[in-house]
């Protein structure tokens, strides 16, 4: 199964997406995992407060 880590909490991958809104997240580093999810078709990160993403150049 696919999912990320992101403070020791699991969140599961469900038919291509990753929905992550309103975790409290700073930085796309703080999601563990994410790199090792080439089949990610969507990713939800809204109402977070990430004011950059970067390493996302595979």
């Amino acid at each position: 199964m696919s999912f990320v880590i992101i403070r020791d909490k699991p969140y599961k991958v469900k038919k291509g997406k990753l929905t992550l809104k309103n975790k409290g997240i700073s930085s796309i580093s703080e999601i563990m995992g994410l790199e090792n999810l080439p089949a990610l078709k969507e990713l939800d990160l809204s109402n977070n407060h990430i004011s950059e993403i970067s390493g996302l150049d595979h």
